[in-house]
């Protein structure tokens, strides 16, 4: 939120700082050439967008997702953001009322335990989950079901059969 770029230049950044090792100036040299970025705000990204994304910090609004979850039940939304290259994909799960960052995390794999790895925090906070809304991605609705069964997945438009 209040962000001028994407989640796609920010995986990007934390991409090429944390598995790359670049520096902040390497990072912009890169950058640079696909959009309009000052290395100081590289920088900026990195530490104030990136790092609290990975970390989640947002789960001290705990009370605010449990309120939503009594009152009307949560709607979580789980998404893949790709780097270019082939490398893991940034995976996050946010809620669609809150608007809160619930997990992140770097996944080399789309099979079913590894997402059922991942979602297994979330399903630990017993919330009341109405629905989640993602792509169809190999091993996420089996690792999803597992978890979250009580309600039907629903899939993105475009999404394959």
């Amino acid at each position: 939120m209040y962000c001028t770029y994407g989640y796609d230049v920010i995986a990007s950044i934390g991409w090429q700082r944390q598995v790359g090792l670049r520096t902040f100036n390497e990072v912009h040299e890169n950058l640079s050439s696909k959009v309009q970025i000052s290395a100081s705000h590289v920088r900026h990204l990195y530490n104030e967008r990136y790092l609290p994304l990975l970390v989640c910090s947002e789960r001290k609004l705990f009370d605010q997702l449990q309120q939503a979850s009594e009152e009307s039940g949560l709607i979580y939304t789980l998404d893949g953001l790709a780097p270019e290259g082939g490398e893991p994909r940034l995976w996050v799960v946010r809620e669609l009322y809150t608007n809160l960052t619930l997990r992140s995390g770097w996944l080399g794999g789309q099979d079913q335990a590894t997402f059922e790895t991942f979602l297994e925090p979330i399903a630990a906070l017993d919330l009341n989950v109405a629905s989640m809304i993602s792509d169809k991605q190999r091993g996420l609705l089996p690792g999803n079901q597992n978890y979250f069964s009580q309600y039907r997945s629903r899939l993105l438009p475009g999404s394959l059969p």
